[in-house]
């Protein structure tokens, strides 16, 4: 059974058990600092390793995520590999060419979803939806070095922005506001 984080703000999130199961949580101004689990069909309070699947910690290792987003009315969502940025209770970063199809469905749309997995059993995985509050065009050279070094570390970060340099100004940071998550973790099963 996957749980569902819903909020009409950033700052609250009320925490429910999705299909139908009885409602239980709170509110709290982050909704990962309420991970739970399943354990023998009972919900038990989680710490917040499932939390670590999204947020930017280096030595938690980066996950790439799969960003989606709504296509024409005949046909599937978009989905597609990114990099992200998040930290605990913040809205969520990636970078994009501005005249991708990705961004024009981003425009089109305001709205996305993007899911990230540890890929190693046991697994878990972490998924949110919200609307898109911001894009930086083009996205900041800082940015852009902070979303490298993530995913490549220092010196790795360096050589890829001087072999993008050419194409950096194409690029745009969109920022996306966490409306809900859903989340599984098999790490104690």
């Amino acid at each position: 059974m996957a749980r569902q984080w819903s909020g009409d703000s950033a700052l609250r999130h009320d925490y429910r058990v999705s299909a139908g199961d009885e409602e239980v949580g709170g509110g709290s101004r982050d909704p990962l600092a309420r991970v739970h689990r399943f354990t023998d069909n009972v919900l038990v309070r989680r710490p917040l390793e499932t939390a670590i699947v999204f947020e930017s910690r280096p030595a938690a290792g980066a996950h790439v995520g799969v960003l989606s987003v709504a296509e024409e009315a005949d046909r599937a969502p978009l989905a597609i590999p990114v990099w992200y940025l998040y930290e605990s209770g913040g809205d969520i970063a990636f970078i994009t060419a501005r005249d991708s199809r990705k961004m024009e469905l981003v425009r089109k749309a305001g709205r996305v979803s993007l899911v990230a997995q540890d890929g190693q059993p046991p697994y878990r995985y972490a998924s949110v939806e919200g609307p898109v509050v911001a894009v930086q065009d083009p996205a900041r050279p800082e940015d852009r070095r902070t979303l490298a070094e993530r995913y490549l570390g220092p010196e790795g970060a360096a050589q890829y922005l001087e072999a993008t340099k050419e194409v950096a100004d194409t690029m745009v940071m969109v920022r996306v506001r966490p409306e809900r998550w859903y989340t599984r973790d098999y790490t104690e099963r």
